[in-house]
């Protein structure tokens, strides 16, 4: 049994993730997948430290027994990161969806929305260009769906995920190496290719490149995304696990 712990992006919660859940459930024989929300979100928007330290801890608590692999979208890919630094139990493996080394960059990040004039908040007349930021192709229904979750939040929650989203990055993942895959869409308006390779060269990992992809894989071609997980975990696990057998 592989156990899969899907970590969403900042303002997301762990529903958002849904169809990525599915389609990898299917995917991937006996898999289990669980994709909690993280610190500053949905049933966990209380807490006060959603820094990348706390979001680690409050996952090995729940999940480094199991040695999950952690499947990180954006801000849960640093957390993902951050787990493999912190963690006394590494993870089983990684993959990162939409990462990369430095702060996100481009039109469409919060940063890039505030140096046009816009209050970061969580409203509509915020949250519905940042969202379409991420899409390749943006439809109204997915900039919609996704803003109206993260309109849920509480204005205190969102400065404070927002707050830990501008941390920079530490050193990355420590000196631990773990089965990694980098997921990458080629028309990503906030992580540059030249991002997602040198992480996947720092952690010697595999990358594959979405042509036809944005930054929000997960929701713009879950089915594809969990068949290029389902790949990997075969070609990386399966051997170990008939060895064992």
């Amino acid at each position: 049994m592989t156990r899969f712990v899907i970590l969403h992006g900042a303002y997301l919660t762990g529903r958002a993730m849904a169809p990525l859940s599915r389609c990898l459930t299917e995917e991937v024989p006996g898999a289990v997948v669980s994709a909690p929300d993280l610190l500053g979100h949905g049933i966990e928007a209380c807490a006060a430290d959603v820094g990348l330290s706390a979001q680690a801890a409050a996952l090995a608590q729940r999940y480094m027994g199991e040695g999950p692999v952690l499947v990180g979208f954006g801000f849960g890919a640093r957390v993902a990161l951050q787990a493999l630094r912190d963690w006394p139990a590494p993870p089983a493996g990684l993959v990162l969806i939409g990462a990369g080394l430095g702060p996100a960059w481009g039109p469409s990040t919060v940063a890039g929305l505030a140096a046009r004039g816009h209050t970061p908040a969580p409203r509509a007349a915020f949250l519905e260009p940042l969202m379409a930021g991420w899409f390749a192709s943006p439809s109204s229904g997915n900039v919609r769906g996704l803003a109206r979750i993260a309109g849920q939040m509480t204005s205190g929650a969102f400065d404070r995920v927002l707050a830990a989203t501008r941390v920079p990055a530490g050193r990355i993942g420590g000196d631990r190496r773990v089965p990694t895959l980098i997921l990458h869409g080629a028309a990503d308006c906030n992580r540059r290719p030249s991002e997602a390779q040198a992480l996947a060269e720092l952690l010697e990992g595999e990358i594959e490149v979405f042509l036809e992809g944005g930054h929000a894989l997960p929701f713009e071609m879950p089915g594809a995304v969990a068949g290029r997980i389902a790949g990997w975990h075969a070609r990386c696990f399966a051997p170990a696990a008939a060895a064992a057998e």
